[in-house]
């Protein structure tokens, strides 16, 4: 897919069907009504976001509910006991273990949309503590940004594939869309291994049993 927007963009592209001239959303009140939670959730769908920044960034705090959510979730609103770097707020990796893991234990069909956050620029490497993906072998530099983002990806998957084991994650339906490509500053690096306005995606469904 390919796309340039920024993630608040993604978010309103890929929930809704929305383009929008500004991120402005405290005050937008229509527009939602053909969203996809609200869709499901007249569909009998129990319907959640969560997201490890504040709830103001980006007026999310508002839309959220206007796009069709009942559970919202954001670093204020719960005791999450992390914190990581790359883009300040709770890491990924506590999100997983704490609410991904247990979320789709509850009867009844449910709708989860996680935005995630530790594969963010700056690709701070505090935030890599399994790593999981030698750059040499693919002759990339290993301070170099594209280097730690692949190893935040490598470490995210594998945290994410051990988890998608579990019993209860048996039927789930599963789509990763990424927001934009990833911002990389260093030019050199950039042009050669980032393919201009490529966005990656996955999907896939979880064998019943």
């Amino acid at each position: 897919m390919r796309t340039e927007t920024a993630t608040v963009g993604a978010e309103l592209r890929e929930l809704c069907g929305l383009e929008t001239q500004h991120y402005n959303l405290k005050s937008v009140a229509e527009g939602f009504e053909n969203c996809l939670p609200k869709k499901l959730k007249n569909l009998g769908y129990a319907t959640a976001a969560i997201h490890g920044s504040t709830g103001i960034m980006y007026d999310r705090v508002h839309w959220y509910p206007r796009a069709g959510f009942d559970e919202i979730r954001f670093h204020e609103t719960d005791p999450w006991e992390t914190r990581c770097y790359s883009f300040p707020g709770t890491c990924d990796r506590e999100i997983m273990d704490k609410y991904i893991s247990h979320v789709f234990r509850n009867d009844g069909k449910r709708f989860v949309y996680w935005l995630t956050l530790n594969t963010h620029a700056i690709y701070d490497k505090r935030d890599i503590h399994d790593d999981l993906f030698d750059c040499t072998q693919y002759q990339l530099p290993e301070d170099g940004e594209i280097c730690r983002l692949t190893k935040l990806h490598a470490q995210f998957f594998h945290q994410l594939a051990d988890i998608l084991k579990q019993k209860s994650m048996h039927g789930v339906e599963v789509l990763i869309v990424g927001d934009h490509p990833p911002r990389i500053l260093n030019m050199m690096e950039k042009e050669a291994h980032i393919e201009s306005g490529l966005v990656s995606w996955v999907h896939f469904r979880i064998k019943d049993n």
